[in-house]
Parts: structure tokens; C-alpha cells; sequence
């Protein structure tokens, strides 16, 4: 028998993923894979078919956690207490043990029920805002008291976040995931398999502490997180200003903002545990009741209470001073019958500007600390994230002397740091300042300067549109111009030029298989087509990577573009195939994708960079035409007959603008209409 400590994570990874529905994961027939394979930092979670038939959620830990049997011991320890832990709203751990694979590996184990239904984090990015609040309460309500009956078992959760919490059908909560000891955890982190302390739920203590001894107050922290992000409908900023509650939700009394307020600080001033929570939670809603039966929809705070409010706040410990931020400019906003005072005034911009001050050097401690931790990947990570609140201009720093450690630790990746540098060339937005830092950079990499090779594209104007949709027989193709195509799960809104990747949110409900994996190609599953260095490149912007023309790519890294090729998104969670189209003399004139597999199978996308040939719109139409990008519109050129435009046809040479309201019929009949036009 051969011991799974003696093989890499990246093989046991490998075999999982090898693994096809209905096969045995245990030499006793003990467990069959049901899949989806979803990588955690500890280990692995699979859909799994016990032997008394039911579903089951089965944790699989990395071999090099465990290597000692001190630590064995210390993981069946953890499962048993969590095994006790028993809550009509918890999954609670079932059985935990030793597997033997098929192949004769020996794994640990733990089990949990297979949870069905939609996450909390899932449900909330598909409303683009928060639950009504009668809702949240209950939400919540209910993950506290699951939590609370964790902590009554002396356990703590540890890695607490709305991806954990799933909601069924009648919108009741089910909190997944107890995970694994403290101390296993921290041990994934110095094997680099993902740092917890700097992840967007570890509570602000955590980087100074040895990881290895963690208090209920950490999940109550992580718990004011999910309650923001149930009421707001979006992640709590740890970068800038959070808009408060009371304001975003009427009649919410300001004790809500209060009672995370008192979690997101000081541990030793949050609710001691998820039970102190609850009740804290029961007041705010009960005073939210009363402001209903009063219908009063906003409580009245002058600016003194509010600018009192900031000032305790910063006596902290760890000031949380992106909520002193938003209460100075909440302050600092109120009009009354009378203005703010001179002095007043001048103590808000006081507070805003240690406010701004301290958020600025807690995020360049925790960046410091990846550096010379040396985890380049986390340090990536951790400042993907800054950035989706802060304006590049003030991350860009980061991003360079990332680039730059990164090469000089690893002397191959020279060549991915210069792509990442030149990239933020790119960024219109970019000041002078900024742009200077990157290219004293690159020269310095380099010894010289750096000249991209050019590629050559259509920037919209006029009346195109950066995103349009085609709909070509009725099946939607996404069109896209510029120097980028993004791919992945979100919205134009968020992205300006994004293809969205994303199952619909019915069939996400109705599969959970098809949730973990719509789960994989969100942020951690994003790709990039763009103009690089070298030319057209495929870059992997998320942690999940993608693998173009059979060739794995981390985050942060890129590879060329072929004539034609396959990409695999997110390990496996859509996988298409790609076609690019060159003119006679070479030039690119545009780049298809089509997925067949995954959330996306049926997906099809074509990036425009010069024409849009109309038989990457329908192969069958053959070569009959193409459609250029202008100012005035899509123009129609014909190079066969067969084409009408607006119900006329369009003769061989012929050119005209694509209006609006116009259907444009191609050969064998098949109909193009501009979606949306």
C-alpha cells in the first residue's frame, strides 16, 4: 500500500480529475465519484455516493498536511468533535477516516451531506442587490444559529463566507464546510497552497498571529461579513468607504451598522461568540419592526454623533478605518437648517485623512508580507482583489515591484513579468507618474526599452458598441471590439468588454454539480484575449487557470494565440475550441471561440479586430461577406450573391450600412439580427 504522503498534490489532483461518474474512489466500494472535483487550499471536495446510497459531500485532505501522525490524529480529533455538532441548519460531518483508492493510496477522509441549491454568494451576484431585509434577518438568523451550535462544541469554523451558506428552495440556510483544524490550515498556507491571512474573510488579527490558534470571535467576524453582504448585495469593501446599511435598507436601524461595526474591530470588543451574535441580531431586527409599525424609514444622526462615532473607532486596536472613512463623509454630507461648524468640518477631514493613511499602510504591510513570505501567487491574488476597489492608479506600485521580485527571484519568469508590465501600459487611466514607474521598470528588467510587436484594431466609436449580441438563427454570438476580450462570469457593466460565461441562474438552482463549476469560472476562472508583446495572446487572469492548446497556464501568465486551437476555462468548467482569421497579407481580422462543454456549451464569440468575416457568424454560409466596423455602424460588404440587407439584396461588391432595425439574410437563409440594436 503506498501512502498518499509520499506523492505530490498535483498527482492525487490529477487522478481525482481522471476520475468519470459511477467510479469507485475506495478499494471497498465504500464511496463512488458523482463529481464535480472542487481544490481547496486543504485538500479536495468531491460529490460522492455513500454506500447506503445517499449523496454525500467527501473532504479529501493534501497528503503533505498530514504526513506526521501526530497530525493525523489531530484531523480525526477535529472530525469527531465536529461529528457532535448537530443543527437542523448545519452539514454536519458524518464520518472521517482513512480511504484506500483503487489505486492503493491511502487518503484521510471526512463526509458531510451533499447540500443541493444555489449559495448565498451565487444568489446575491444574480440580484445585484440584497435579500429584502425580512429576509436577511432570517438568513442570517439562521447561519448564526448553525454557527452558534459549532462554537457550543468548542470548534470554530474558520473559514466562514456566502460561498459556504446554500439556500434551498424555500430560501431556509444550510451552513457547509467546518473545513479542518487550525493548524492544518496554517500548514497549507506555508506550503504555499493559498494564504489565509491575507484572504478577503480572514479577520484583520490574523497577520500577526501564528495562525494556529483561532477564537470564535474570527467566525464572528466573518459572520458580520456575510450579514453586509446578505443586506448590501455586495462584498464588504475592505479598501474604501462601505456604504452603511441603515442607509442602503429602509427602515434598518444605525444598531445594525453598530453591531458590525463591533464585529469588523477589535476581537476582544465583538460578541464572544455566534450565540452572543444571534441576540445582538434579534434587538436590531426587533428595533427594525418597531421603525415598520412607525414607518420610519430613516433614523436622524447629526454629525457630532457620527464624528464621535469614528473617533472610538480609531482608538482601536485595529481601527476598521474604512468605516471611520464613511462615517466622516456621512458627516460631512449632512445639511441641515444650519451648516456644519468650521471646526467640525476641519476634524472630519482630519479623521478621513488618517482614515485614507491607515488603509494605505495596513495594505502595504500585508503586501510586504507576502513579498517576503515570497508567495508571489498570493501577493497576485491579494492585489486583484485591492484592485477591483481601488483605482489602478494606486495599486500600480504594488503590481510593479511584484513583477519585478518575481523575476529576479525566478529568472524564467522574466519574460511573464515584462507581458504583466506592459500590459499596464495599456491602461488609458494611467497617470504620467504612474506610467513612468512601469517603464523604469521594464527598462530595468530589460536594460533597454522595450518595443511591443503591433496588432492592429478597430476602436469603437461612433455608433458601435464595445459588446453586441448577433443573434444568428436565434442563437446568440457575442461580438466584441477593441484591444480586449474578456471571458469569464460577470457583466459589461463590470468589465466594459466581458463575455459573460455564466449557466443561467435556474439551472444553477435545480444542479448543484453545475454550481460548483459555475463557481469555478467566476474571478478565479477568467481569460483574456489581448494584444501582448509578441502579439495575440491568451492570458489567465484567475487562480483556477486555463489551459490553451494543452499547455497550463497560472494566473499571471500568458501563451500565443494559434491559427486554431482549444482552451479549457477554470480546470474543466467550459471547454471550446478557437479559430483566428487572418487576411491574405496576414493581418488578423478577428478571433473566434465556441465552447462545447461546460457552463458555457453553446456559447460562441468572435473578437473583431479589423472585419468580421460572416461565415465565422455560420459556417455553412460559407465565404459570402464580411461586416466592417465604422463609425457609422456595421457596414455590410458582399463578395457572392445570396445576401439581402433590410429585405433587399445586396449585390456582389456592394456595401451598405447595417441599420438598426435591418435583418441581414446570408446564403442558405440563415438570419442575422443585431440584438438589442
Amino acid at each position: 500500500m503506498v501512502l498518499a504522503t509520499q506523492l505530490a498534490s498535483a498527482q492525487l489532483d490529477s487522478w481525482l480529475k481522471s476520475r468519470v461518474v459511477e467510479a469507485p474512489l475506495d478499494s471497498n466500494g465504500r464511496f463512488v465519484f458523482l463529481g464535480p472535483v472542487h481544490t481547496t487550499r486543504t485538500g479536495w471536495v468531491v460529490r460522492a455516493r455513500a454506500a447506503d446510497g445517499k449523496e454525500v459531500a467527501l473532504r479529501l485532505l493534501r497528503p503533505e498536511l498530514v504526513a506526521e501522525e501526530a497530525d493525523r490524529e489531530l484531523f480525526l480529533t477535529w472530525a469527531q468533535a465536529c461529528a457532535k455538532v448537530e443543527h437542523a441548519r448545519l452539514a454536519r460531518v458524518l464520518e472521517a477516516g482513512t480511504l484506500v483508492t483503487p489505486e492503493n493510496l491511502e487518503l484521510l477522509f471526512a463526509a458531510s451531506p451533499w447540500v443541493g441549491g444555489a449559495t448565498l454568494k451565487h444568489m446575491l451576484q444574480g440580484r445585484g442587490q440584497g435579500l429584502p431585509a425580512e429576509q436577511g434577518f432570517a438568513v442570517i438568523g439562521q447561519v448564526a444559529a448553525a454557527l452558534a451550535a459549532v462554537h457550543g462544541a468548542g470548534v470554530v469554523h474558520g473559514e466562514l463566507r456566502p460561498s459556504l451558506v446554500v439556500l434551498d428552495r424555500k430560501q431556509n440556510a444550510t451552513l457547509i464546510g467546518l473545513g479542518v483544524p487550525p493548524r492544518l490550515r496554517r500548514r497549507a498556507e506555508l506550503l504555499g497552497f493559498g494564504a489565509w491571512a491575507t484572504a478577503p474573510w480572514a479577520p484583520p488579527e490574523r497577520l500577526a498571529s501564528d495562525g494556529e490558534t483561532v477564537e470564535p470571535t474570527a467566525d464572528v467576524y466573518q459572520l458580520a461579513l456575510i450579514t453586509y453582504e446578505a443586506f448590501a448585495g455586495i462584498p464588504y469593501p475592505r479598501w474604501t468607504a462601505p456604504d452603511l446599511i441603515s442607509d442602503m435598507v429602509d427602515y434598518m436601524p444605525p444598531a445594525m451598522d453598530q453591531l458590525l461595526q463591533k464585529c469588523l474591530g477589535d476581537p476582544d470588543l465583538r460578541p464572544a461568540s455566534a450565540l452572543e451574535f444571534l441576540a445582538e441580531l434579534r434587538d436590531v431586527e426587533a428595533d427594525y419592526e418597531q421603525n415598520l409599525r412607525d414607518r420610519k424609514a430613516r433614523s436622524k444622526i447629526t454629525g457630532k454623533q457620527l464624528k464621535e462615532w469614528a473617533e472610538s473607532l480609531l482608538e482601536q486596536t485595529y481601527p476598521p478605518y474604512e468605516l471611520v472613512l464613511s462615517l466622516s463623509q456621512k458627516a460631512k454630507a449632512q445639511r441641515g437648517p444650519l451648516s456644519l461648524s468650521s471646526s467640525l468640518e476641519r476634524e472630519l477631514a482630519e479623521m478621513a485623512h488618517r482614515a485614507h493613511a491607515g488603509l494605505r499602510q495596513r495594505l502595504a504591510s500585508t503586501f510586504k508580507k507576502l513579498l517576503d513570505d515570497r508567495d508571489f501567487a498570493a501577493a497576485q491574488s491579494f492585489l486583484d482583489r485591492v484592485a477591483e476597489e481601488l483605482p489602478g492608479e494606486e495599486v500600480v506600485e504594488h503590481y510593479v515591484r511584484l513583477e519585478s521580485e518575481r523575476a529576479q527571484a525566478s529568472p524564467g519568469k522574466t519574460p511573464e513579468a515584462l507581458k504583466a508590465l506592459l500590459g499596464f501600459l495599456k491602461k488609458p487611466e494611467l497617470s504620467f507618474a504612474a506610467r513612468l514607474t512601469v517603464v523604469e521598470a521594464l527598462e530595468k528588467l530589460m536594460g533597454g526599452v522595450v518595443v511591443p510587436t503591433p496588432v492592429g484594431f478597430v476602436k469603437p466609436q461612433g455608433k458601435l458598441k464595445v459588446v453586441e449580441t448577433f443573434l444568428v438563427n436565434g442563437q446568440p454570438v457575442t461580438v466584441v471590439l477593441g484591444p480586449v476580450m474578456r471571458m469569464g462570469r460577470g457583466s459589461f457593466t463590470q468589465f466594459g468588454n466581458h463575455v459573460d460565461l455564466a449557466p443561467p441562474l435556474d439551472k444553477i438552482a435545480e444542479d448543484s454539480a453545475l454550481l460548483l463549476l459555475a463557481q469555478s469560472i467566476s474571478r478565479a476562472g477568467h481569460v483574456e484575449f489581448r494584444i501582448g508583446a509578441q502579439g495575440l495572446e491568451a492570458f489567465c487572469l484567475g487562480t483556477h487557470g486555463i489551459t490553451l492548446d494543452g499547455v497550463t497556464l497560472g494566473r499571471g501568465e500568458a501563451a500565443p494565440i494559434r491559427l486554431e486551437g482549444s482552451i479549457v476555462v477554470a480546470r474543466g468548467a467550459a471547454k471550446g475550441v478557437y479559430r483566428l482569421v487572418q487576411s491574405q497579407e496576414g493581418e488578423v481580422l478577428a478571433l473566434w471561440v465556441e465552447f462545447g462543454e461546460g457552463v458555457a456549451a453553446g456559447k460562441k464569440a468572435v473578437w473583431v479586430l479589423q472585419r468580421l468575416p460572416l461565415t465565422l457568424l455560420h459556417p455553412e454560409v460559407g465565404d459570402c461577406g464580411v461586416a466592417d466596423p465604422t463609425p457609422e455602424g456595421w457596414v455590410v460588404e458582399a463578395t457572392t450573391a445570396g445576401l439581402r440587407l433590410g429585405g433587399l439584396p445586396l449585390e456582389v461588391g456592394g456595401r451598405r450600412v447595417w441599420q438598426p432595425e435591418e435583418k441581414l439574410v446570408l446564403p442558405s437563409e440563415v438570419e442575422v439580427v443585431r440584438e438589442g440594436a
